[in-house]
């Protein structure tokens, strides 16, 4: 297929669309309140073995989950990009961060059946600087996929690179 477009036609072009994945790129950027508010949920949830396992402390135990997901949903609406791919590096972060949730909450649950409850703030404290730092290089990771074209806007149009 033939084009009748010259070079510097095709030039602006490409730079066009460089540099609207600039801008979506900077959309995409976190609020800075997110990560915090993110790292502080996984925290209580990974200290929940300290309540007693009443019908109260279920209910407790259930509203951190409910509120990093309601977290993590929210996120398109905020930034009004939908992620299509992150990348296998992002994955890579994201189900870091996932084993490390889950092997810090394991290990409160050791440290309440077996040391004092206290003890959990330890574990709770480990669970907010790993989401903290790893929701952030995620962010960037993320951040640096997207240069490569990998986003759907929420009109469902998609940029790629070739």
């Amino acid at each position: 297929m033939e084009s009748n477009q010259s070079p510097d036609d095709v030039r602006d072009l490409l730079d066009a669309l460089h540099a609207d994945r600039v801008s979506l790129a900077d959309r995409l950027a976190a609020p800075s309140w997110f990560y915090p508010v993110f790292a502080a949920v996984t925290a209580l949830h990974v200290g929940t073995p300290v309540l007693s396992d009443s019908n109260v402390g279920a209910a407790f135990a259930a509203l951190p989950v409910a509120a990093a997901a309601t977290l993590a949903l929210l996120y398109p609406r905020i930034s009004g990009v939908r992620p299509a791919a992150v990348g296998m590096v992002g994955w890579g972060v994201l189900i870091g961060l996932l084993v490390s949730v889950l092997g810090l909450l394991s290990v409160s649950y050791g440290v309440v059946a077996s040391l004092s409850a206290w003890w959990v703030l330890v574990p709770q404290a480990v669970c907010f600087v790993v989401v903290l730092f790893g929701g952030r290089l995620f962010d960037g990771v993320y951040r640096t996929h997207l240069h490569a074209g990998g986003v759907r806007q929420l009109t469902g149009r998609r940029s790629r690179s070739n």
